[in-house]
């Protein structure tokens, strides 16, 4: 201590370090405390990222400023009296304790079901990111050769790019795959992609695996029918070849009803097609969505020629193709519904005329009028 003109008492330099680092000391708990629960949330990352600098700051001025109040004032003893040490240790461990109840009650991006992490950084701007396509269906999805890809879905997936700033990098898979080409936080599963635009029917079946933001098209199933090449066969053993994973598998009772028996379901459309253009094959049908059809027999007029093969459109059910995202990724979806809702208003119909109707398809009954906001709804459970 040191006397004052006055002849009051200052705290000497000594005394002053002390009585700093005994504010610096819960500053510093607290600042550490607050950080690491912060961390420890699915995204507090970001938050922790942002605090820290305003974070430090206090600290420092929570370290000084008892001390700049006190200075010039009498001081008998510079040790600090129990009930204040209490009052500060107990401050230190509360106050972040709070800060941190208070983020997870309150944060949007807190709210995701089962540790969702933070869409931002699920689609994480300036990076690549990988999306499932098919890959083989003209007017959806073609490989056009050296990796270029062109049709409806892929303007869909630019599109999604450009809003989230990502680089897209398309992978073809086939439909049966698609779920399981998907993380999935419950057993684990890395997956292959992280999206899936690839004419994605959204079910209630596939909503026990997968979720979906849409949708961004209806559509119907149909059949792609031999009505020359193969008549003879046809009334001996009419047969129909569908794709594995598609929503058609569904109707195998309807198809026989028809008069019509399933021959076998094949990884993908081309098998399907090549069975079909085979004369020697009983297959007199192939059974997908109206569109694909369309747009693939149109896109080959040499092994489809007109006249010899239609499009029946007989199948009542509606699809509703959705963008695939991992499962209990509710947050995620209602930004990509968000993103949706304003392609189907500034975009659809632009790339519907590049992509599909040079393909003979008819954007009648096409264009939803919006995203189904309860596609982003987590189940509940009993």
């Amino acid at each position: 201590m040191t006397m004052d003109e006055k002849g009051g008492s200052t705290p000497s330099r000594p005394s002053r370090l002390r009585l700093e680092l005994f504010w610096l000391g819960p500053a510093v708990l607290g600042t550490v405390l607050l950080t690491a629960l912060l961390l420890l949330l699915p995204s507090g990352a970001n938050l922790a990222t942002v605090m820290a600098v305003p974070i430090g700051v206090a600290a420092l001025i929570l370290a000084v400023l008892p001390l700049r109040l006190k200075q010039g004032s009498e001081q008998k003893n510079v040790t600090p009296a129990p009930r204040r040490t209490w009052i500060a240790w107990t401050a230190a461990v509360v106050v972040p304790a709070l800060v941190v109840f208070g983020y997870v009650q309150f944060s949007p991006t807190s709210a995701a079901a089962d540790g969702e992490p933070d869409p931002l950084e699920y689609l994480k701007a300036h990076t690549t990111i990988d999306i499932g396509i098919n890959g083989k269906l003209p007017g959806w999805s073609k490989d056009e050769g050296g990796q270029s890809y062109s049709g409806f879905d892929i303007k869909l997936a630019f599109a999604l790019a450009k809003e989230f700033d990502f680089t897209p990098n398309f992978v073809p898979i086939d439909p049966s795959e698609r779920a399981q080409a998907l993380p999935d936080r419950k057993t684990g599963r890395a997956g292959r992609v992280k999206l899936v635009i690839s004419n994605y029917s959204i079910t209630d079946a596939r909503k026990k695996d997968v979720d979906f933001a849409g949708p961004y098209f209806l559509d119907h199933p149909g059949f792609l029918v031999s009505t020359a090449a193969k008549d003879e066969l046809a009334a001996a053993e009419p047969a129909v070849c569908m794709t594995r994973g598609v929503t058609a598998n569904n109707f195998q009772s309807q198809i026989q009803a028809i008069g019509l028996r399933v021959q076998n379901t094949d990884p993908n459309l081309d098998k399907c097609m090549e069975q079909l253009v085979n004369p020697s094959n009983p297959v007199t049908a192939v059974a997908t969505d109206y569109t694909i059809l369309q747009a693939y027999a149109a896109s080959a007029p040499r092994s489809y020629p007109p006249g010899t093969y239609r499009v029946i459109e007989n199948l009542s059910r509606d699809e509703i193709s959705g963008i695939g995202l991992p499962n209990h990724s509710p947050e995620l979806c209602k930004q990509i519904s968000a993103f949706l809702d304003k392609f189907i208003r500034t975009s659809w119909e632009s790339e519907f005329a590049n992509e599909l109707a040079p393909l003979g398809v008819s954007p009648n009954g096409r264009k939803p009028v919006h995203t189904d906001p309860a596609h982003c709804k987590e189940p509940t459970t009993s």
